[in-house]
C-alpha cells in the first residue's frame, strides 16, 4: 500500500470498536463459520452489529468480488447477513473483467498478484510425467474426474500428486477408492507447509486445476508463478489469463477433462513448453497496492456524497 494507507489487520475488537474509514471485505462467509452452531451464531451476529456500525457511522465498506456464491451453503442467518453487506457494499473491487458486481454497482477492477515475491525463485527441474493438483479439496474442483481421467492413461512411468485438506468426508472416501486402485495417485489430505507446496509445484511438469465451476484461481496464479504450466478449463476468466501471460502456459481443454486432454498437454509440456516466463508484470503488489488505494479513496468520497463512481 502507498503511504495514504494506514492498513490495519482485522480483529473482531478493531472492526467494532476501531477507528477506520475503510472496511475491506473479501469472503464474508469466512466471518460467520464457527465449529459449532452456537460459535457461528455468535460470528454472525458480531458480523451483522459490524455491518451496522459501518452503516450508521457513515464508513466505506469495499468488497473484493472473488465467489459469486459460498463454497459451502450457509445457513439462513448467514445469508441474511452475507446478503446484507453486499447490499450495504459501498464499492466493489472485481478481479477478472468476467465477475461483475451487482447491477450499476460501482466498481474497480484489480487482479490477483502474483506468488513471486512470497517464493524463493525456482530452482529445480520438473520431473517428467509428474501432475499436481493443490489447494482445498472441494467437489467442484474436480479431483475425482481428474483421478478418473489419469487412471486411463496406460504409462506406468506417470504419476499424480493431490495435495489439501478435503473438505467433505463423502468426498475423502470417493477420493480414497480411487486412489487404492490406482498406485500411481497419491493424496496429502492436509494443510501444507509453504515450503512443500513450493517444493511439489516444483516437481511438477503440469498443474491440473480441472475445475467445473471457476471465477478466479489464485492456484492458477501460484503455478504460474513457480514457472510451471497449468492445463485448466477453457472458461472465460482462465481464458483471460492464457492470453495474459503468454502462450503455452495455460493449456485449455473444452467439456469434461478426458485422459487425451492431459496426454495432449504432457506431450505440449515435453516438446514445446515456452523458454521465457509467464509475463505477470500486470499482477506486480506495487500496482495492486495502487489499485486497492484508489478503489478506498473513492469508496470513502462515494459514502460522504462527494463524487460519482468511475469506472
Amino acid at each position: 500500500m502507498p503511504p495514504s494507507v494506514d492498513a490495519q489487520y482485522f480483529s473482531w475488537g478493531r472492526a467494532l470498536k476501531g477507528d477506520y474509514d475503510v472496511f475491506h471485505l473479501h469472503w464474508p462467509e469466512i466471518l460467520v463459520r464457527g465449529v459449532s452452531k452456537p460459535k457461528a451464531l455468535i460470528r454472525g451476529t458480531l458480523f451483522f452489529i459490524v455491518l451496522l456500525r459501518i452503516k450508521v457511522g457513515r464508513k466505506a465498506l469495499v468488497r473484493t468480488l472473488h465467489d459469486r456464491i459460498p463454497h459451502e451453503r450457509p445457513n439462513v442467518f448467514q445469508r441474511f447477513v452475507i446478503n446484507l453487506s453486499e447490499r450495504w457494499t459501498t464499492l466493489w473491487i472485481t478481479l477478472n473483467s468476467d465477475s461483475l458486481p451487482p447491477s450499476g454497482a460501482p466498481y474497480r477492477r484489480s487482479l490477483i498478484g502474483h506468488f513471486k515475491d512470497w517464493f524463493d525463485p525456482p530452482d529445480r527441474d520438473p520431473i517428467k510425467g509428474r501432475l499436481v493438483h493443490f489447494g482445498l479439496v472441494r467437489r467442484y474442483k474436480g479431483v475425482t474426474d481428474l483421478i478418473e481421467a489419469f487412471g486411463d492413461l496406460p504409462e506406468s512411468s506417470l504419476t499424480l500428486r493431490i495435495m489439501g485438506a478435503v473438505q467433505d468426508p463423502t468426498l475423502r472416501d470417493e477420493i480414497d477408492r480411487l486412489c487404492e486402485s490406482d498406485p500411481r495417485v497419491t493424496l496429502d489430505d492436509s494443510y501444507v507447509s509453504d515450503e512443500t507446496l513450493r517444493s511439489e509445484v516444483l516437481e511438477s511438469s503440469l498443474v491440473v486445476l480441472p475445475f467445473s465451476r471457476i471465477t478466479n484461481s489464485s492456484s492458477l496464479i501460484l503455478a504460474l508463478s513457480l514457472n510451471r504450466p497449468v492445463l485448466a478449463p477453457a472458461a472465460s476468466s482462465i481464458v483471460e489469463v492464457a492470453d495474459e501471460v503468454g502462450q503455452g502456459w495455460v493449456i485449455l481443454y473444452q467439456g469434461e477433462l478426458s485422459s487425451e486432454d492431459l496426454a495432449r498437454a504432457l506431450d505440449q509440456v515435453e516438446t514445446s513448453l515456452p523458454d521465457v516466463p509467464p509475463d505477470l508484470s500486470l499482477r506486480s503488489w506495487d500496482v495492486i497496492g495502487q489499485d486497492h488505494a484508489a478503489a478506498f479513496a473513492e469508496a470513502v468520497h462515494l459514502v460522504k456524497g462527494n463524487c460519482a463512481a468511475k469506472r
